[in-house]
């Protein structure tokens, strides 16, 4: 199988308009979108005639609300368009970004280690208050510092003769006419940026790629493949059957050999789904496609603490018994303190 990733700009309609022809071009398998996996339920109304942009998913935490994370989307979305394409020609789709419980439970995480780092300082009493500020020809001026950082853009901007960054990429991307390899141009600029540029270490965004990267393998072992192997399907039989269902729900039905639950698949009779079961009933019991996320309408707290740990590579059944020991001890426990405490049993 392979591998295309697309290099965008949020908004940008030239983007949109490329990344609709580029796949177009190349007819994927499965499309795979920077965005919440929690939110893959809703995906499914993203080609209903009733549902028209702008619209946004908001994600929140359900006992601090205030804690929150839009994801807006407009007609000239690049990830809008690329959700749409595969809707409307029945391609499996999902988002495929570290899940909001992750970053939620991190953010929550880091305020904490910041508040040891730099607690509040309360003056003695009677003595005179602290601040920011010094003393020059009687003057009182505050001191402040400020990290001037630069745009890594603006340095390939500059080498093309362009003052401004934004204008650089609005001739070089957004207007561009031709296409051809623009998205293969994007990634090996942003490398060589990653590369003279480095970024002080950031565990969040750490996370983010390692566990885009585990999506993107997980992609290539999938239910597409496997389906093709079945004598009678085709490619637009299998992106039909994962369009109905989620591969690992698929895999589900064929080891337990519900062939009333593939026969509801639009355009598999009964012959079909019993020589499925008959082919890869053996092969996936070897190799389970079990789903690291949960549907958003099923979380609980102790789900939400599974899904973290299995997304961390941390086997299911031990991250269960570790998060059921965990709770045992301390039932009210926050996420986040659940997940750092189950860490420390396994």
């Amino acid at each position: 199988m392979a591998i295309h990733i697309s290099g965008i700009r949020h908004h940008g309609p030239g983007s949109a308009r490329n990344i609709k022809a580029f796949l177009e071009e190349i007819k994927p398998d499965i499309v795979l979108v920077e965005g919440p996996p929690e939110a893959d339920d809703i995906l499914q109304w993203v080609s209903h005639k009733e549902l028209k942009p702008p619209v946004a998913i908001l994600c929140y935490q359900p006992d601090n609300p205030q804690q929150s994370s839009f994801y807006p989307f407009a007609e000239f979305s690049p990830e809008w368009q690329a959700i749409l394409y595969a809707r409307k020609n029945n391609i499996h789709v999902r988002f495929m970004d570290l899940p909001m419980t992750h970053h939620f439970a991190i953010e929550n995480e880091m305020k904490k280690e910041l508040q040891k780092e730099k607690p509040e300082e309360k003056p003695e009493e009677g003595a005179a208050p602290l601040n920011n500020y010094s003393i020059s020809n009687n003057v009182a001026v505050e001191e402040t510092v400020l990290e001037i950082r630069k745009d890594p853009m603006s340095y390939l901007a500059e080498a093309a003769g362009y003052e401004d960054g934004e204008k650089w990429w609005e001739h070089m991307f957004e207007h561009r006419q031709h296409n051809e390899e623009v998205f293969q141009a994007v990634n090996e600029a942003m490398q060589a940026l990653r590369d003279a540029f480095p970024k002080k270490e950031d565990r969040l965004e750490q996370l983010r790629e390692a566990h885009m990267r585990k999506m993107i393998r997980q992609a290539e072992k999938e239910m597409f493949q496997y389906l093709l192997s079945v004598s009678g399907i085709g490619a637009s039989t299998a992106r039909v059957m994962l369009s109905y269902m989620r591969p690992d729900e698929l895999a589900r039905a064929i080891i337990s050999g519900d062939t009333r639950t593939l026969e509801g698949i639009k355009g598999i009779g009964k012959k079909t789904a019993e020589r499925m079961i008959l082919e890869l009933r053996d092969k996936l019991a070897k190799h389970p496609m079990d789903s690291n996320i949960l549907p958003m309408k099923n979380n609980t707290l102790q789900q939400d603490a599974l899904n973290a740990l299995t997304a961390l590579g941390i086997n299911r059944q031990a991250a269960g018994l570790a998060i059921e020991k965990t709770l045992a001890a301390n039932p009210n426990l926050p996420i986040e303190e659940l997940i750092k405490k189950a860490l420390r049993t396994l």
